[in-house]
């Protein structure tokens, strides 16, 4: 009777589980992951490939992924998680994901990142959630309009390509005025030749 009992009640605990795995998998996962963030932050913080701006930028999305991956081992370890606390450290590692992909690094972050991503793609499975890796969603499964920051290069980079375009418009622009300056500068002497001659 007893024994019908605990395996009723440890049938009742699997049911009410957000993740599809057991315990120890999720565990040694989530243990994974925190190890390997940290091997790829060290590497990100050596990085010479990329200017001390866009590194800060890429800090800044490691960390808030550290933030979310602390709170779903919280989470779990209290038996609490749920597929959201899952969600938001996928939304947050597509943030790192979408600067990996637009900026020049090492290629031990490349790989070390490689390794992250497919421990992701496992809790992605564990939890049963839709991840898109280059655009972070919301609960609902649309996408998060508010969930990435542009690194400041990049809005330097468009700010003086502005800037240039600007340049040659306004370039092009006295070019095409000159000529009709030209012939109306041309005209009070044309008109006093004539009157003169007349």
């Amino acid at each position: 009777m007893l024994a019908i009992f605990f395996a009723a009640t440890i049938s009742i605990n699997a049911q009410n589980r957000a993740y599809q795995a057991t315990d120890s998998q999720v565990n040694y996962l989530l243990n994974r992951i925190v190890t390997r963030t940290a091997t790829y932050k060290r590497e990100i913080n050596t990085n010479r490939l990329i200017n001390s701006t866009d590194r800060n930028a890429l800090l800044g999305y490691v960390e808030d992924f550290e933030n979310a991956t602390d709170a779903l081992k919280q989470k779990f370890d209290a038996r609490d998680s749920a597929d959201a606390d899952a969600e938001d450290v996928l939304n947050r590692a597509a943030s790192i994901n979408q600067f990996m992909q637009s900026n020049r690094l090492t290629t031990s972050a490349q790989t070390l990142w490689g390794y992250i991503r497919t421990d992701l793609n496992t809790l992605a499975r564990y939890y049963s959630v839709d991840w898109n890796s280059t655009s972070p969603t919301t609960t609902n499964g649309t996408t998060s309009s508010n969930s990435t920051r542009v690194p400041d290069t990049t809005i330097q980079a468009l700010i003086r390509r502005i800037a240039t375009k600007t340049d040659v418009f306004k370039t092009f622009g006295n070019s095409r005025a000159q000529p009709k300056h030209a012939e109306q500068s041309r005209r009070p002497g044309q008109n006093f030749r004539l009157h003169h001659g007349f």
